[in-house]
């Protein structure tokens, strides 16, 4: 039921596919949402356009206050035409750190999908220093100017 109250919550911004029903059916719990199409971060091809509508996304998250407590695993986010956030069910109403995990999952931590994106648009060591700075800074003051402007040097 919480997972379904959260997904009400954000449809009016997209950033996870539509709630189509929630309901209790001899004692169950069902949830039906929309199919996010697209591949797994962990598999897509990230592209500029994505990466800048993940930040927006998790932004918007913790702008709500609404921390989704599972975007570093690679698993929760759905790239394609668009991008989805999913599976809100450890998701809660408590100090957000979407963008945070996200930048850390995409850029700053090792593993593969931090390699691939470090590859693919030529990452070098002070461009991480520079990307470690800027979440710093929005950890601080919750604005993204620094950080879009760094981005859109990729």
């Amino acid at each position: 039921m919480r997972e379904a109250e959260i997904i009400r919550a954000m449809e009016p911004f997209s950033v996870t596919p539509p709630l189509i029903a929630y309901g209790v059916f001899e004692g169950l719990e069902y949830l039906i949402r929309e199919f996010a199409e697209g591949e797994i971060i962990f598999y897509a091809e990230l592209e500029k356009r994505h990466i800048f509508e993940i930040v927006e996304k998790t932004a918007l998250l913790d702008g709500m206050g609404l921390d989704h407590g599972q975007i570093q695993g690679g698993k929760h986010i759905i790239i394609d035409e668009r991008v989805y956030l999913i599976d809100f069910e450890k998701a809660g109403w408590r100090k957000p750190r979407n963008l945070t995990s996200a930048m850390a999952m995409i850029f700053l931590n090792d593993n593969y999908i931090s390699h691939r994106v470090r590859e693919k648009f030529g990452i070098d060591r002070e461009f991480l220093d520079e990307m470690r700075n800027e979440v710093r800074a929005y950890k601080r003051t919750g604005r993204l100017s620094g950080l879009l402007r760094l981005l859109s040097r990729l």
